[in-house]
């Protein structure tokens, strides 16, 4: 889905099963905030008639970006996943300090880094319980459908929900894997940007 004031929105449907069955399209989507949409962007959301929007977002981030633009006709259900050091990490890059940044990332530690972020957002039952409600809300008979759920950017929290999703419904692991890395590539332009707005050493 093509909008404005957010980049990584995109439907779970279209995804070939184990079986041969194709998940179906228009009734769950993945994404990024929705605090930046435009009205343009408001109209192209309606439009799939969309009823639920599942935040992961902490109160700090929410706080810090913004709360959601809802269409009309759609709830809003904050179920914030806690427990990550992504917030860590976005202040040492925002830091500027070329001499912390590599003595924290450098030599392979940023890989270690969001290992442990990564397995940070399911590493105890408090963590957990927010996929799992969103999981039961998207099992029961569909009512809350179709359904958003977003993180920040729509990477992290949000790739482990959409694996989660894939994952039930019989998504082999490979086209798991390969949903998961195409926020790589819609970021793509943002990280080069961001590389070069990084101090280099004097």
């Amino acid at each position: 889905m093509q909008l404005e004031g957010a980049v990584n929105v995109r439907d779970l449907g279209g995804q070939r099963t184990a079986d041969g069955r194709l998940t179906a399209r228009g009734r769950v989507f993945r994404g990024d905030a929705l605090s930046r949409l435009t009205s343009v962007d408001m109209a192209t959301v309606g439009s799939i008639g969309l009823r639920t929007v599942v935040d992961f977002r902490l109160p700090g981030e929410v706080l810090v970006n913004g709360e959601d633009r809802l269409p009309p006709g759609a709830i809003g259900v904050s179920l914030p996943v806690p427990g990550a050091e992504v917030g860590a990490f976005s202040d040492l890059i925002a830091s500027g300090d070329h001499g912390r940044q590599q003595a924290e990332l450098g030599q392979g530690r940023a890989a270690e880094l969001m290992v442990r972020v990564h397995r940070g957002f399911v590493a105890t039952g408090r963590q957990r319980d927010g996929f799992g409600i969103e999981l039961r809300m998207m099992a029961d008979t569909g009512r809350g459908l179709p359904l958003l759920f977003h993180c920040t950017s729509g990477k992290n929290r949000t790739g482990w929900m959409t694996a989660i999703v894939l994952t039930t419904l019989g998504v082999p692991h490979q086209s798991v894997v390969e949903d998961y890395l195409l926020s790589n590539q819609v970021y793509q332009a943002r990280y080069f940007k961001l590389g070069n707005d990084l101090p280099r050493p004097a």
